[in-house]
């Protein structure tokens, strides 16, 4: 099943306000962990960083693995990307809903970062007038929040554009009225 942005950006959106504090995070860590491959190749514990767990288990949900990067490190993230073509180094871009934003705190500002990402979200919305986008990451102050940025802010590291199915596919209407008699 190819998964649309508008699908992995609910999947995001239904995790809102999970939180450290409640141990609600650990829905999102056990889906990470359920996976055999584990990118990283360990297991998380729930005291560790988890926004790149959390966009792994969006993937997971949605089906979408095999054109999102999944992963427990947002390096290792950046790295699948570079192999699957879908890395986008240049922090200027003007994102679109669905990319995965790569963050790096120690970022100078002078548009010239590669150094190693700390953090990870997915786009939620973008606004071209405005020249800001909405994030939702996890483990954002240990929740899954919004943060607002606006294009090219400091911070930015780069982004991901996973290839999404651009329209939900429809079965054919025969298939869909054979289905109808045969439940007669």
């Amino acid at each position: 099943m190819a998964t649309t942005a508008k699908q992995f950006v609910a999947q995001a959106q239904s995790w809102l306000g999970i939180n450290e504090t409640s141990g609600g995070h650990k829905e999102i860590i056990n889906l990470y962990n359920s996976r055999r491959w584990r990118g990283c190749g360990f297991k998380m514990k729930y005291s560790g960083e988890w926004c790149a767990a959390f966009i792994s288990a969006c993937a997971i949900k949605t089906k979408s693995m095999d054109i999102v990067p999944i992963d427990c490190h947002c390096n290792h993230i950046i790295k699948k990307a570079k192999k699957k073509g879908i890395w986008i180094e240049n922090e200027a871009t003007t994102p679109k809903v669905g990319d995965l934003v790569l963050y790096e705190w120690q970022d100078s500002g002078k548009g010239n970062n590669t150094s190693p990402a700390d953090h990870i979200g997915v786009v939620e919305t973008v606004d071209a007038i405005g020249k800001t986008f909405v994030v939702i990451e996890g483990n954002y102050k240990q929740s899954v929040k919004r943060r607002k940025l606006k294009f090219n802010a400091r911070y930015l590291r780069g982004f991901v554009r996973p290839r999404y199915q651009t329209t939900v596919k429809k079965k054919p209407l025969n298939k869909i009225k054979s289905k109808i008699k045969s439940k007669k």
